[in-house]
């Protein structure tokens, strides 16, 4: 890490990865949530993601969330609780405050969801073919995660029952031929957000599949364009402005 980079001591009990913005010091910063199904990480969706944001002038977090007997609800409050600690004086003197992004993918970004749907939302949000229902077909979404749910928490985990003004601006992106997680997991949510008045961006690559990370070499890559323009959009990057 560049001596100009100063993260505070992280929690004992957060796995983080830091891979500073090149070139800049004071910069906006992206904790990335690799997915994996609730099981265990994907390292192509961790610190090569975050060595790309990086090099867009980003500082990139990579969260190794922890996965015990209740995976969906230990990988929320770490992510809480790294986005807590990543807002206080952990990153004071290298962080531009009010630019705090989650992106995720898969199961991170279900996480990512929830937390950009709760009451304590990052400022913006980047899901990558997330998993978002566990309303539509619920045994088949549990069968894949190996995860028994009750009614109630099925409810609670879908992203698009917890949109509301409050959800902060998405970027969405999922390919249309995934056959893991459908793709009308994010089209769902992205009708939820519209309705709600949610700045939301979504695009759908006709072919790709479910967990290609960064997609390189492959046609659904152009996501990564279209993030960094969004961003651009947004004013994160540094020499652009708010839409």
């Amino acid at each position: 890490m560049p001596t100009d980079v100063h993260l505070g001591s992280a929690p004992d009990d957060l796995n983080l990865t830091v891979c500073p913005a090149s070139g800049r010091e004071l910069a906006s910063v992206v904790l990335v949530l690799p997915g994996g199904g609730y099981q265990f990480h994907a390292d192509h969706e961790a610190e090569p993601v975050a060595q790309w944001l990086s090099s867009l002038g980003m500082h990139g977090v990579v969260l190794r969330y922890r996965l015990g007997d209740d995976p969906l609800e230990s990988a929320e409050r770490d992510a809480r609780a790294a986005v807590s600690w990543l807002r206080g004086d952990a990153t004071a003197g290298w962080a531009e405050r009010g630019r705090l992004a989650v992106l995720g993918f898969s199961a991170g970004g279900h996480v990512a969801g929830l937390l950009a749907t709760g009451t304590e939302p990052p400022d913006a949000a980047v899901l990558c073919y997330p998993l978002t229902s566990f309303l539509d077909e619920p045994e088949r979404t549990e069968a894949l995660l190996a995860l028994g749910l009750d009614a109630g928490r099925r409810e609670r985990l879908t992203l698009a029952r917890r949109v509301g003004p409050g959800t902060c601006p998405m970027f969405v992106w999922h390919t249309a031929d995934d056959a893991v997680v459908p793709v009308s997991h994010s089209l769902d949510l992205t009708r939820a957000a519209t309705a709600a008045g949610v700045r939301v961006e979504l695009h759908v690559p006709e072919r790709g599949g479910h967990g290609l990370g960064l997609a390189e070499r492959q046609p659904a890559g152009a996501w990564r364009d279209l993030c960094q323009a969004w961003f651009t959009a947004q004013g994160w990057l540094e020499g652009t402005h708010a839409r």
